[in-house]
């Protein structure tokens, strides 16, 4: 009887070592994202589709200056199209736990 308690007691203790020293890795989140002009058609309205490609992030916001819709947090916002003529911004962020990263 004292070696099955001596036995559960070691089992205990080393579980307990072996757990405590696990580390935590962690994770970088990088924002990435390409896009492609449908139809490559350039006359307005124009329609982009993002391709996100970051890494590390299981959260998203996107910010489409003057777009359609002009904020999205999927991970892959679908098309979005710009009704006017000129030069405009789309801004991705994405985090997790450890890290955030935009561009």
């Amino acid at each position: 009887m004292k070696q099955r308690w001596l036995v559960v007691v070691c089992l205990v203790l080393t579980g307990t070592l072996l757990n405590s020293c696990k580390r935590e890795q962690v994770i970088d989140a990088h924002a990435a994202f390409t896009y492609e002009i449908l139809d490559e058609n350039f006359t307005v309205p124009v329609r982009i589709k993002l391709i996100n490609s970051s890494t590390g992030g299981n959260r998203f916001k996107w910010t489409f200056e003057r777009g359609t819709p002009a904020s999205s947090e999927k991970q892959d916002p679908g098309i979005i199209v710009f009704d006017e003529a000129g030069s405009f911004n789309i801004k991705l962020e994405t985090w997790n736990d450890d890290s955030r990263d935009e561009k």
